[in-house]
């Protein structure tokens, strides 16, 4: 997964060679600076431009347009989630409308928002009513979340919605693996490594650590739904361990 900013920041060449599913960077543009954000009320350019960038990098799947219901976010800005959850749908609707007005080959990714399990289930009901239910659906607002139990109530929350999409789980905490509910419904997650640039130690550049981040991430993925690919912490060195390309 790479997010949108990467583009935005002329940085998107290094991953064109990778089977990409792109995110709008939704929290890196709202929240607020000192959190590591842009601290924006709104995104800087327009749904059709972004489509239009999805179309020209053609990844294999992307995120429609959300509006994250983070507490430090909805905080800054004075937002309430569900005015959170509105904008999602609106943004999803012209999201869903220029997909096939602009013939984009990409998979598309409805996003369901929600800060409490009902606000999910919620979102989850309104995203259905309107015919905006993809093959696969994110889950977000999951980013910082270190209670297992209410991760494993919000995964349960929209499955009762929605029991016959993958599922994608957005910046998932590493303890979250430990739970064999969550693994068992979840299709995929993302490792939020970006995050970790803010605090890496002395003597690493960013994109070091973000890589060294990344593979300790998905070597977690992989122990904990039986990957043969890195099948160990030990053992992940033998799948992609060079910077190459990357710094």
């Amino acid at each position: 997964m790479v997010n949108y900013q990467t583009m935005l920041n002329g940085r998107d060449s290094r991953w064109r060679d990778y089977d990409l599913f792109i995110d709008p960077g939704a929290y890196s543009m709202f929240a607020p600076p000192e959190n590591g954000g842009q601290g924006l009320a709104e995104y800087p350019e327009s749904t059709e431009l972004y489509l239009q960038a999805i179309g020209t990098l053609q990844p294999a799947k992307y995120a429609w347009r959300d509006y994250v219901c983070e507490d430090d976010v909805r905080k800054f800005h004075d937002w309430s989630v569900h005015e959170q959850q509105q904008r999602t749908l609106e943004a999803h609707i012209e999201c869903a409308e220029l997909h096939d007005i602009l013939d984009i080959s990409a998979e598309p990714v409805a996003v369901v928002q929600g800060w409490e399990p009902e606000d999910y289930q919620r979102h989850a009901e309104l995203l259905r009513d309107h015919d905006l239910v993809t093959e696969r659906v994110g889950i977000g607002t999951m980013c910082g979340r270190d209670d297992v139990e209410v991760c494993e109530e919000i995964v349960a929350a929209v499955r009762e919605v929605l029991p016959d999409v993958e599922l994608h789980a957005f910046g998932l905490d590493k303890r979250c693996y430990d739970s064999e509910f969550i693994i068992g419904e979840i299709t995929s997650t993302d490792s939020l490594a970006y995050c970790y640039r803010y605090q890496r130690p002395a003597g690493w550049t960013r994109w070091e650590y973000i890589f060294k981040l990344y593979l300790d991430h998905r070597a977690a993925w992989d122990d904990a739904v039986g990957g043969t690919e890195y099948q160990s912490r030990e053992n992940r060195d033998r799948g992609q361990s060079s910077l190459e390309g990357f710094a």
